[in-house]
């Protein structure tokens, strides 16, 4: 197991913005103004509400802990920004979600990585799901092709073969 004090401030940081980073990509991949609160507060609720597995409690607890911080701030989750253009975001964000991964390969255990890989997984699927993609919400599919495309690219730079 690892602990939070194995890992340096940044490092720290780093992990504690990725699922903010994950849902981002996929929110980015089909943007519609109606949608985006709703997949915004999907992202925002699910980063914490995932059931931790046992063997990676002690990596995601404190996580879970800081991520409260950003809860009820959705104007200034990381790596949101207004003047910027959405593929630009979901670039940073998949080379963000290769740097979570590359931390985790040096200091967290095989399972615990896994964990993430499925709480990162989880929260890019609920965003994609949190309204379903027609001009007022109503009608449509719950997740757009473009957002399914999405989740494909995050599942391989997660390094996810599911």
């Amino acid at each position: 197991m690892s602990y939070r004090t194995e890992y340096s401030k940044e490092e720290w940081a780093t992990l504690l913005h990725a699922p903010y980073y994950a849902g981002m990509y996929v929110q980015y991949a089909d943007v519609h103004h109606l949608d985006q609160r709703r997949e915004r507060h999907a992202m925002v609720a699910e980063a914490t509400l995932w059931e931790i597995p046992d063997e990676a409690k002690e990596l995601i607890r404190p996580l879970y802990a800081d991520i409260g911080k950003f809860r009820e701030d959705n104007e200034n989750l990381p790596g949101y920004d207004e003047e910027t253009d959405p593929k630009d975001h979901r670039d940073a964000a998949l080379d963000h979600l290769r740097e979570v991964m590359g931390i985790l390969a040096a200091k967290a255990t095989a399972e615990e990585q896994a964990a993430v890989r499925e709480w990162l997984m989880d929260v890019a699927q609920k965003t994609a799901e949190a309204s379903k993609e027609s001009p007022l919400g109503i009608l449509g599919k719950r997740v757009s092709d473009q957002e399914q495309t999405a989740l494909d690219e995050l599942k391989e730079a997660l390094g996810t073969s599911e």
